[in-house]
């Protein structure tokens, strides 16, 4: 008993030494500005006059700009040659929920440094991926060209939502039927509660699940549960990252397995469900509409030799924008007039958090890429 109590009196003398040692942690950051962010500088100013005592927070566009002292590093697109600069760097934020690969790269290679995300986005993220799936299921669009080309010409009566005799089918109704959510972190619980809030039941997968449990909104499930999730669900929302154990989870196989006229809406990574069998989906009517806010190709990301040159959204041989039941959207999920307040809110209550406790939060994965 008395080597037992001397072991946990050591334990407890070891993790009081290293809070302690992690309360000591002084907070320096800098922030490399990039030329959209102009609209953060009078809140990075107004964050910075208030900052705790160990917490301090210089920007710039320049890294000529960085105090040598700097222990963590604030970019969207982080440089070998920043990286390697800041000799007493120990924390690296992307402000921004998905680092890029090259980003991911470069702090494998250094495994000293931490990378850390943010989600600020998470708000505006799932009110567009509920608006995508109204406007796909209630055939928004096509009804909205309709009326404002019956206006155009002048027509007289114009064509009411309840005349008889339309060749398109009725809108489906929402209420009471099911959704399932892929990827329930930030955005997916917020889809979740809004599609709770429409009178659908929710079903939710997320990789850690254990077991099948309900918290209240959503049914949780593991991901082995997925195929049979699927043949429940008239609503797929796709919101995870676009990692090596996610690309082409949904294909062919998996998209015959939704009822037909099931409804798709991806918020997370185009990766995520495979081009072409998405695109057949749709265009043979197995999918009844898709709201896509994430595509397959990119215009060149500027200083990391991504994306592609005079490229659309998607293939060649998958047109989407020619499918009238596609909702298309240019991955905006993070555009919103509070974009500016919230990043820099969610930044400094991440620096606070890292000088207080010792740990900076939203540690991200390099290795799972999430």
């Amino acid at each position: 008993m008395r080597l037992v109590a001397a072991s946990l009196a050591a334990t407890a003398a070891a993790v009081y030494l290293v809070r302690r040692r992690r309360r000591r942690w002084s907070v320096v950051a800098f922030y490399l500005l990039h030329e959209a962010d102009v609209d953060e500088l009078p809140l990075l100013e107004a964050a910075a006059a208030s900052l705790s005592p160990g917490v301090t927070l210089s920007w710039g566009t320049e890294m000529s700009r960085a105090p040598p002292e700097a222990t963590v590093f604030v970019a969207r697109l982080p440089s070998a040659e920043a990286l390697d600069s800041l000799k007493r760097l120990r924390a690296v934020i992307v402000p921004f929920a998905g680092p890029t690969v090259t980003t991911r790269l470069l702090l494998r290679a250094r495994p000293h440094l931490s990378l850390h995300n943010a989600h600020f986005n998470a708000q505006s993220t799932s009110e567009l991926a509920v608006g995508l799936l109204l406007a796909a299921a209630k055939g928004v669009l096509a009804r909205d060209a309709r009326l404002r080309a019956e206006s155009l010409r002048g027509e007289q009566p114009w064509t009411a939502g309840w005349a008889v005799g339309g060749t398109s089918a009725p809108p489906p109704t929402l209420g009471g039927r099911t959704a399932l959510v892929l990827g329930y972190g930030a955005v997916g619980g917020r889809v979740a509660k809004a599609l709770q809030g429409l009178g659908m039941h929710v079903l939710a997968c997320r990789r850690s699940a254990a077991r099948p449990h309900f918290d209240g909104v959503a049914t949780v499930h593991p991901s082995a549960d997925l195929d049979a999730l699927l043949r429940r669900a008239f609503v797929l929302v796709v919101c995870l990252p676009g990692t090596a154990d996610t690309e082409a989870l949904v294909g062919a196989r998996q998209l015959a397995l939704l009822p037909v006229g099931a409804l798709l809406v991806n918020v997370g990574r185009g990766s995520v469900v495979e081009e072409a069998p998405l695109y057949a989906a749709l265009r043979d009517g197995q999918l009844g509409g898709a709201g896509l806010d994430v595509w397959y190709n990119y215009p060149m990301l500027k200083g990391q030799g991504l994306g592609n040159e005079g490229c659309g959204p998607s293939s060649v041989g998958c047109p989407f924008h020619e499918l009238p039941n596609v909702v298309m959207s240019p991955h905006c999920g993070q555009l919103s007039d509070s974009k500016a307040r919230d990043r820099v809110a969610e930044l400094v209550g991440m620096l606070e958090e890292g000088a207080r406790c010792g740990e900076i939060p939203n540690r991200y994965d390099v290795e799972r890429g999430y």
